[in-house]
């Protein structure tokens, strides 16, 4: 607390200020220290740490990692997470801690779902965890509490039965009351406790590992979803009207368990126990057959074991009574308290611990500076006036211009001649201040940046260097010096990240859809908890807003099945690490920049990266932009589209149209080729016709006793039929040649095509 007083300008003993002030001295304040942890603060901005979701176990999967990680994005951006880390690192930096916590709401969208969320701390001394954790950040944490002073009507408001700390209240000794209540304010306390109850948990035959309690909801929802599914795959109608069992003499069985229509030919064998459970399969697909398919089996119980599970309890307080929990406490997601302190510099003495902000130890040189700025002043300003040495004569009629003369600035002045006295009247040489307070002024800012361990350099001081490598190099003692901080702020948002991570399962246990916040700080939605068959259905409705692939996820239906699970978030195990950089927009401008200088060296082969280039860049209609150019590249294959993006239909270049050119000339050769081909056949058969006649008229003339004449026109016209057969092999033999040419050029066309594009990939 006095080092953030100390920061604010509270810088003078409050004895020494008062004695000064009355006697009408200065105090002067010259605060050297916020420039120091501006640095600091600006720096861990800058850098700011990202969380990262790794699988760990056999159940955990890559992608449901993802989607964690969105999910804990999300819920930064929503908490705007910048604002209340960069105020806790301000804290952290200025007094030795900073806090944040992690708490639950209902979203406003759906008030049956629940989101988690992230809350600011303003006053960090208001938090008090448990003394006995060895966890740097209060992992292990048995207790920690949230404390909040509130006025009499806010509380009254709040809390209109609770009771109010009447005058003969007293605490149990060593406690004072002042902390608790006043006259006007009361203290209510948020209360977490990490207890340990023991409970049962089943395997099931699945692998899945759950608790009593989940396991009957998992039966109870099955049940439900069987029920309806059956309910609209066989309406009651349809079943009343089913055939009787077609084996003779059989008595029908006993009546299906709850929830299953009566099935024709069902029957019970001797010494079997009843049928339960979704109905058999026939080897004959049927309206049944594709319900229990899609309603999956029944969970079933494998191993049973009681154990002990980690619960965390919540409960409001005052120093009368808890307002909110009861004794046993309201349940609340997760295994850690979901409260985050995060600490300066740390040293442990004897067992007892100390933390440190960036200006515990500067203080003093502080002080020095203030009072040595102070003395100089006081010296400079006190020191007496030079004064004018002349006789009296001189200054006869005068003496008011030379009295002004320390104040006016008077283009000239006027005396009296004297013969006693040579010249005009002189001034002594002023009194010089004493050069051991200005030797002290620089010794004491020294001491500042030397305690402190940031020199000129840290805090944007110019320098000779000239190259950045030269800079990095002159700022990395200050970097040391202040790492710790940086450190530690890293490591309160790797534990925030463990919180969020194991609420998950408790918080977004539901079928829903969740909004994901990407790396590239672009959203998109994602359906969690749910079937391949539902997941499919949602993304084909509006394909734009999910991260999905239609058709891997139908190529999942097909493999898997439409009951199978999809993105199940509930289940496996992950783990929590943090990467401290730059921020995604810093990175931007830095590719930008990279890319551009590449364009410089290399402006035919960066041709291709002009869409990259542009979606680094911060200007007007830049997206716009940045589609028009990736349309070609979506044509020939050398990007990815993005899901909902269409694929522009490949564009072909001159030299294949060139080839489908020459393609079309050989295609209308052959379709002539053809058309003259069926000319010919037409003729060829009115020539038949022709013939006939003939022979019919020569036949009726001669009454057929000169057949040299007939004999004569047959063969003539066996010869006109040979010299068509002829003609149309010739046709055919050609038609055979343009098409091998046409083939050949189409292949020449499509190998030059994906040569290209090969080169283009590469």
């Amino acid at each position: 607390i006095d080092d953030l007083n100390f920061v604010h300008g509270n810088q003078w003993d409050p004895k020494e200020k008062k004695r000064r002030d009355d006697m009408g001295r200065p105090a002067l304040q010259f605060n050297y220290l916020p420039k120091f942890i501006d640095q600091v603060y600006g720096d861990m901005l800058h850098n700011s740490p990202a969380i990262k979701i790794r699988p760990v176990d056999s159940k955990a999967d890559i992608n449901i990692a993802k989607i964690r990680q969105g999910i804990i994005s999300n819920v930064e951006y929503l908490s705007n997470s910048k604002s209340v880390y960069g105020y806790a690192a301000r804290q952290q930096v200025s007094c030795g801690y900073g806090a944040w916590r992690i708490l639950t709401r209902y979203t406003p969208e759906n008030p049956f779902l629940q989101e988690a969320y992230i809350e600011s701390i303003r006053n960090p001394f208001l938090v008090y965890m448990d003394p006995d954790s060895k966890d740097q950040f209060y992992a292990d944490a048995k207790y920690g509490f949230v404390m909040e002073k509130m006025s009499k009507e806010r509380f009254k408001e709040n809390y209109p039965k609770a009771q109010w700390p009447s005058d003969n209240f007293t605490l149990g000794e060593g406690l004072s009351s002042e902390h608790w209540y006043d006259s006007d304010t009361i203290t209510v306390a948020e209360y977490f406790t990490k207890e340990y109850e023991t409970t049962t948990m089943l395997q099931l035959e699945n692998g899945d590992v759950v608790s009593e309690e989940e396991f009957t909801n998992l039966s109870d929802k099955w049940r439900e979803k069987n029920e309806s599914l059956l309910a609209k795959i066989v309406p009651a109608a349809a079943v009343a009207a089913l055939p009787p069992s077609p084996t003779p003499g059989v008595p029908p069985g006993p009546p299906p368990p709850q929830g299953m229509p009566p099935m024709a030919g069902r029957e019970q064998q001797p010494g079997r126990p009843p049928m339960s459970g979704p109905l058999p399969v026939p080897s004959a697909p049927n309206p049944l057959a594709v319900g229990v398919e899609q309603l999956g089996p029944e969970p079933k119980v494998a191993k049973k074991r009681d154990t002990e599970r980690c619960v965390i309890r919540h409960r409001t307080i005052t120093c009368l009574e808890i307002l909110d929990g009861g004794t046993e406490g309201n349940r609340f997601p997760g295994k850690f308290i979901p409260i985050v302190l995060v600490k300066g510099k740390e040293l442990n003495i004897e067992g007892k611990n100390y933390v440190y902000s960036l200006i515990r130890h500067a203080k003093d040189p502080q002080k020095l500076a203030n009072y040595w700025m102070t003395a100089g002043a006081e010296v400079i300003a006190l020191a007496p006036k030079t004064p004018w040495i002349g006789t009296a004569k001189q200054f006869e009629g005068y003496e008011k211009d030379y009295a002004a003369a320390n104040v006016e600035n008077f283009p000239f002045l006027k005396y009296n001649p004297d013969p006693d006295a040579q010249g005009p009247p002189q001034r002594n040489s002023p009194a010089q201040p004493p050069i051991a307070i200005f030797e002290m002024m620089r010794k004491s800012e020294d001491s500042i940046k030397s305690v402190i361990g940031m020199f000129n350099a840290d805090v944007g001081a110019p320098g000779s260097e000239q190259t950045g490598a030269a800079i990095n190099a002159r700022q990395r003692p200050g970097d040391i010096a202040t790492y710790e901080f940086s450190v530690n702020m890293a490591g309160a948002v790797a534990h925030t990240g463990r919180i969020l991570n194991d609420m998950i399962p408790e918080v977004y246990d539901s079928e829903r859809d969740v909004r994901l916040r990407n790396t590239d700080e672009t959203e998109s939605f994602m359906p969690v908890n749910t079937t391949v068959g539902a997941a499919l259905r949602a993304v084909k409705s509006r394909p734009e807003i999910y991260g999905l692939d239609p058709a891997r996820l139908s190529q999942m239906v097909a493999e898997e099945g439409r009951s199978a699970k999809f993105n199940d978030i509930t289940v496996g195990k992950y783990d929590v690490v943090v990467l401290t950089g730059p921020s995604y927009a810093t990175q931007r401008q830095e590719s930008a920049q990279a890319l551009l200088q590449l364009v410089q060296s290399a402006p035919q082969q960066m041709a291709v990266a002009l869409d990259l280039i542009v979606r680094n860049m911060d200007f007007k209609d830049s997206d716009e932009l940045e589609n028009r150019l990736r349309k070609p590249l979506l044509s020939s294959g050398m990007v990815k589209p993005k899901p909902g993006e269409t694929v522009p239909p490949a564009q072909p270049h001159p030299e294949e149209l060139k080839a489908q050119a020459q393609m079309a000339k050989i295609q209308s050769q052959t379709q002539t080729a053809q058309v003259q081909l069926e000319q010919e056949k037409m003729k060829l058969e009115q020539q038949k016709v022709r013939l006939a006649m003939e022979i019919a008229w020569l036949q009726s003339e001669t009454g057929k006793k000169d057949m040299s004449t007939v004999t004569n026109m047959i063969e003539s016209t066996r010869k006109h039929e040979l010299e068509a057969e002829r003609i149309r092999m010739e046709r055919e033999r050609l038609d055979h040649q343009r098409q091998k040419d046409h083939n050949d050029v189409a292949l020449r066309a499509s190998e030059q095509f994906h040569a290209r594009q090969n080169r283009g990939r590469e």
